[in-house]
């Protein structure tokens, strides 16, 4: 440690990095001792051996009479572990010549058996079960517990590993999170996929730069953004981070970010670009104030002070009011009734035919309004199953206007890239629901 003076006279405290300290020669014996004592064995073969022990697959239940089994379930339940706790997707544990591992009988019972109650069931048959050893009694009483985050490279193509080169070079890789008390280890997935949303969104980090992808497992790259503008999108994003982000999110309206950024919602139609790309010198001063904020209310009057002036300063140009009222009254319907209207319908009172409408409403906000009605509906229902009481699939399918739970199903793969399972177990994991 050094304190170095500088030029203008203050003082520069120089602290020297710390090294690695080398692992004792015990460490050494020890892991090699507990290495030599684990058996190889595949991880489905474990995950039976375990159940063997604390019938924990028996908590994976029929959504309907909560009874209901079949043939061979606890085969279909530990491929459908196996697909996503390693997040490979359902394609490696797809066996034609096996009944229990078709693709529809899994995606079956993805749908009917595996779900947040019954993975919290499984969870808490593991928990009692740990309990029950007799060593566990000697490592506390579950009240003392640690979180920290991680990245590793991932060797194979999964559906959520993303290059990053300041973490991982020219690998792909993943970013999770840790927890772990002195009764209960648990590991989770912290790429937070974005979902699809009737709005325009605008992100500004407060701390380091967002790492966003235009996609999920679909070999996205990942862009580096310290704030940035989306328009209305079809697809997930992925936001990859590793526990830690403080940032300000601003939802736009199609005819608010037509007068913030003076121009058409379409011009950004599935696309990320930089925030101060659009608002020049204006959108570096809103970042630089933002993370500058010393109180939590203090970001609020600036957003509403830069931009109201981002409005103010497009008031006179004919682009900004150029929006067709036909255009804004059907983007309001299909708001106001969360994408369950018919667009036929929504158009002959307009006195425009569907085609008219379409062709107009696509250049003006980027997708068809059959599409965006889709999203909103799709918006309703994610809203629905995250909820912090989240109500059956079935119920989400039949409230938000969906023919039936196959139908949701469909747009939420469509979306997402991920089963319905997969996807709400994300947000609890997260803690959005």
């Amino acid at each position: 440690m050094s304190i170095e003076v500088q030029d203008d006279g203050r003082a520069k405290l120089n602290v020297d990095k710390l090294g690695a300290l080398g692992e004792p020669k015990s460490l050494t014996w020890l892991r090699g001792r507990v290495e030599r004592m684990l058996p190889k064995i595949d991880l489905p073969d474990l995950l039976f051996e375990v159940n063997a022990w604390t019938g924990f697959l028996d908590a994976f239940v029929h959504l309907g009479d909560g009874t209901t089994r079949m043939k061979d379930l606890s085969t279909s339940v530990v491929a459908l572990l196996v697909s996503e706790a390693c997040d490979i997707g359902l394609a490696p544990v797809v066996n034609p010549a096996h009944e229990a591992l078709t693709r529809a009988r899994l995606v079956h019972v993805d749908q009917y058996y595996l779900r947040a109650d019954t993975i919290a069931a499984a969870n808490g048959r593991l928990i009692a079960a740990q309990a029950e050893v007799p060593i566990v009694k000697f490592w506390g009483e579950g009240l003392l517990a640690s979180v920290d985050g991680l990245r590793f490279v991932v060797p194979v193509r999964t559906v959520s590993a993303a290059p990053s080169p300041k973490y991982f070079g020219f690998k792909r890789g993943i970013t999770w999170l840790n927890a772990v008390n002195d009764q209960v280890a648990g590991i989770g997935q912290m790429v937070v996929p974005g979902t699809p949303r009737g709005v325009l969104t605008a992100v500004i980090s407060l701390s380091d730069p967002l790492e966003v992808a235009a996609g999920v497992g679909d070999g996205s790259p990942v862009t580096r953004f310290g704030s940035v503008a989306g328009g209305l999108m079809c697809r997930s994003v992925a936001i990859h981070h590793d526990g830690r982000q403080q940032g300000v999110k601003v939802a736009l309206t199609p005819l608010g970010a037509r007068a913030i950024y003076g121009m058409p919602a379409a011009v950004l139609a599935h696309r990320l670009v930089p925030l101060d790309e659009l608002l020049g010198a204006l959108g570096v001063e809103l970042a630089d104030r933002l993370r500058a904020a010393s109180t939590w209310a203090a970001p609020f009057a600036l957003l509403d002070e830069l931009l109201l002036r981002a409005v103010g300063r497009g008031a006179g140009s004919d682009r900004v009011r150029r929006m067709r009222p036909e255009v804004a009254e059907a983007w309001r319907r299909l708001v106001a009734a969360r994408g369950r209207v018919q667009v036929g319908a929504v158009a002959a009172e307009l006195g425009w035919s569907r085609r008219h409408l379409t062709e107009r409403f696509r250049g003006e906000l980027g997708p068809s309004p059959k599409t965006f009605a889709r999203v909103l509906r799709f918006e309703h229902a994610h809203d629905l199953a995250t909820a912090r009481d989240p109500v059956p699939w079935a119920d989400v399918a039949t409230i938000s206007g969906y023919a039936d739970q196959a139908h949701l199903v469909r747009d939420r793969t469509e979306f997402t890239c991920r089963t319905p399972t997969a996807w709400r177990h994300s947000e609890v994991l997260l803690g959005t629901g």
